[in-house]
C-alpha cells in the first residue's frame, strides 16, 4: 500500500488528541512558573558585592559641636577570580550639603581583594555646616568596580535638628 493509493488514510484520534492539549499546555505553564520562582530565589540569595551601614541613623546634628557619623561599606568579591585595584566610590547626591572625609567624594582602592573575600571601609560622613543644613533624607551613593563589574548601592541617611 502506498501513500498516493486512496485508501490510505493517515488515522489521527481526535479523542485522544484532545484531552493531551490540556495537559501539555498546563504542563507549560508549570514549567514557565518554575523558572520564574527558581530565578527569583536566586537573585535573593546571591550576595551583594557591596554592604552599606551608619553608626547613628537618624543623626542629630544639634547634639554636638562637630557632629558626623561613620559610614561603613563593606566590599565584597563576588566574581569568579581574584580582583586587582578594586575602586571604591562614595559620594553624596547633594554634596553641598553633606562631605565625604571632608571632600566632595571620596574614592578608596583596595590592591587585592580574593574570589569570595570582604573588606571593610570607613568614611566620615558630615555636613557642609551643621547650621544651615536642613532637616531631611540625603543620599549616598556607593560605587565599585570588581574585576570590570560595576556594582552599585544607596543609603539614605536622616538629618534631625
Amino acid at each position: 500500500m502506498s501513500l498516493y493509493e486512496d485508501e490510505f488514510d493517515f488515522a489521527f484520534v481526535k479523542e485522544k488528541l484532545v484531552p493531551t492539549l490540556p495537559l501539555i499546555i498546563f504542563a507549560l505553564i508549570i514549567a514557565f512558573v518554575a523558572y520564574f520562582v527558581i530565578t527569583s530565589i536566586i537573585t535573593v540569595v546571591q550576595p551583594k558585592a557591596i554592604g552599606l551601614s551608619f553608626s547613628n541613623n537618624p543623626f542629630d546634628v544639634s547634639k554636638t559641636s562637630a557632629p558626623n557619623t561613620i559610614l561603613t561599606v563593606v566590599i565584597s568579591n563576588i566574581t569568579d577570580e581574584d580582583a586587582k585595584n578594586v575602586l571604591v566610590e562614595v559620594k553624596a547626591v547633594d554634596f553641598k550639603s553633606i562631605t565625604i572625609d571632608k571632600e566632595a567624594f571620596k574614592t578608596e582602592e583596595i590592591e587585592l581583594l580574593g574570589k569570595g573575600e570582604s573588606r571593610s571601609l570607613k568614611f566620615i560622613v558630615s555636613p557642609v555646616d551643621k547650621n544651615k543644613i536642613l532637616q531631611g533624607k540625603y543620599t549616598i551613593n556607593v560605587q565599585a568596580l570588581i574585576n570590570e563589574d560595576i556594582f552599585k548601592e544607596s543609603i539614605t541617611l536622616q538629618i534631625e535638628k
